[in-house]
Order: C-alpha cells, then structure tokens, then sequence
C-alpha cells in the first residue's frame, strides 16, 4: 500500500503590515514616546517591509503613502480633540503635547520614507 501524500500546510498570514505599524505608532504616542524614537522605530518598521528578496518596492511606497495619510488624518482629529482639553488640565495638556509629537514625528518620517522610494 502507497503511503498518502500530505500536502503542506498552507502558512498563515500574519498581520498586515500597515495596520500592525499603525498599532505600533499608537502604543509609542500614547506613552508620550520621543518624536526621536518614534523615528528611529518608523524607520525600523519600513526597512523590515524593504527587506527579503521579493518586495514589490512598488506595494511598499502605497503602503507608506496610506499609513502617511492615516497618520496625517489622526494628527488633524488628535489636535481638534487637544483644543477642547481645559487649561488647567496641566498634566492632560503635557501628555496631549508628547502624544501629538509623537504622532507628528511619526507621520513626518512615513512621508520621508514614501518620498525617498
């Protein structure tokens, strides 16, 4: 009797990546992380989409360019929803000020990397 043949299983894919680093930016600015590290981070997140032998280069600037404009969107929303904190909110206003930095410095380096592709 012939042994069956069974097929691999098929790997399962993990979290898109623009929403993974989209989730990852959000943990960074609600701890009020350095726009320096949210930087440094932004730029680890793009050059593990660039790595591998079969990147599309091409999928890659479109998936910075909608992460950019994401960003963008949750800038505009972050500093509306910041107007409406009461000034003497003092420690509201501080965490408000590092988390719109942090999303700020975000975006800027998104943009960067779509431009430099």
């Amino acid at each position: 009797m012939a042994a069956k043949k069974v097929a691999a299983p098929r790997p399962r894919a993990g979290p898109k990546p623009g929403p993974a680093a989209l989730a990852r930016i959000a943990e960074l600015a609600s701890k009020g992380a350095a726009p320096e590290r949210v930087r440094r981070t932004v730029e680890d997140i793009v050059a593990g989409w660039l790595a591998g032998e079969d990147v599309d280069r091409g999928e890659v600037r479109d998936r910075l360019e909608e992460v950019a404009a994401q960003l963008a969107e949750g800038v505009e929303a972050a500093a509306e929803a910041n107007d409406e904190i009461e000034p003497e909110q003092k420690a509201a206003l501080a965490h408000a000020g590092k988390a719109m930095a942090a999303m700020v410095a975000a975006r800027d380096a998104f943009t960067t990397a779509h431009g430099r592709l």
